[in-house]
């Protein structure tokens, strides 16, 4: 059983694709439990070094200010209207779907029922003809493409202000962790592959969401707890920390 570490507390990060490789020889990151106070540095952290993600419904509404700023003038309003209109009515669609899930989950609703709500948000998103017109907006749109560039890059920013601020060991990597006033220093970040940090963000981020199950057994600290579901056991001594 998952067991909630105490801020401090050092959780180990195992990078997925190393099935292959014996445990010992496997890469591994360990990274503080981080405070209340630490929670909100790191979003302050992400924020400010541009770590921007938009949702669907917000590129949905950025395809409809694309869609008026590719047909301008009087000659194609009615084009123009008629498109806005198919966006526009695809998001309140989606927005009644996600009305509905919200209801099922206050319910209980029974697992046939999520099946089903599943397969009909999935068909939605799915939709070919919003991805026929988002292919087109992307393509004239700077703002649009702005957007997804946002989406693209945010994760690998995220893992790279998560491990900046809670990074206080490694295993199978070469060095050590170094750290200065602003968490770890810009030699030990380059040691981290570029793929491994979008997984670091995430794992530091459920640290900050333990689930119900990892909070009704936060006795006290243990040195082999696991940090979330799934994850490698904890260690209160990480190899190879400054």
């Amino acid at each position: 059983m998952a067991k909630l570490l105490h801020p401090g507390e050092a959780a180990r990060y195992v990078p997925p694709g190393q099935d292959h490789i014996p445990e010992d020889k496997r890469v591994a990151f360990l990274l503080k439990t981080p405070s209340v106070f630490d929670a909100a540095a790191y979003e302050r952290a992400c924020v400010a070094a541009g770590a921007k993600s938009w949702s669907y419904p917000e590129f949905l509404v950025a395809m409809a200010e694309g869609v008026r700023a590719i047909l301008p003038g009087d000659e194609n309003a009615e084009e123009r209207d008629a498109i806005v209109g198919e966006i526009d009515a695809h998001r309140a669609a989606l927005a009644e779907l996600l009305a509905e899930r919200a209801a099922l989950s206050k319910d209980c609703a029974a697992d046939e029922d999520l099946a089903d709500w599943s397969v009909r948000f999935a068909s939605a998103l799915g939709n070919p003809r919003m991805g026929e017109l988002e292919g087109i907006v992307r393509q004239h749109y700077p703002r649009y493409r702005a957007m997804l560039a946002d989406n693209e890059v945010a994760p690998l920013l995220r893992g790279i202000e998560a491990a900046r601020l809670f990074l206080v060991g490694w295993e199978n990597l070469p060095g050590d962790v170094r750290r200065g006033l602003r968490g770890a220093d810009d030699a030990t970040l380059a040691r981290i592959p570029r793929e491994a940090f979008p997984g670091i963000a995430a794992f530091v981020e459920s640290l900050l969401r333990p689930t119900e199950t990892e909070a009704g057994n936060s006795g006290s600290p243990s040195g082999g707890a696991s940090a979330a579901p799934r994850s490698p056991a904890a260690r209160t001594r990480p190899r190879k920390a400054r």
